[in-house]
């Protein structure tokens, strides 16, 4: 099937790689880490709507990949000087007197 309804499990997978990607290169490193986290948050509660109880492993692996999602946008404050983001953002500013 191609295609399919609005949020449909078969696009997990791409959305997954999208954001994986943009976390390595270090691109738009914020939004990632969000879409990242609302993803995962959307993982679980549909599991958790489900009821089955041999999901309960794979629900406490997501809320723990929620959290470390959690601590990667906090600690994101200090920035990341390896990032394209630092790049642009370096490259792009004139130099201060």
């Amino acid at each position: 099937e191609i295609g399919g309804t609005v949020g449909d499990i078969e696009s997990l997978p791409f959305l997954e790689a999208g954001v994986g990607l943009l976390l390595l290169i270090g691109l738009r490193t914020r939004c990632a880490l969000m879409l990242g986290g609302l993803t995962l948050i959307g993982l679980a509660f549909g599991l958790i709507v489900l009821g089955n109880k041999e999901m309960m492993t794979p629900q406490l692996f997501i809320f723990v990949l929620i959290l470390i999602d959690a601590v990667a946008l906090a600690l994101l404050e200090s920035g990341n000087p390896l990032s394209v983001d630092a790049c642009r953002g370096s490259c792009t500013s004139a130099p201060k007197p």
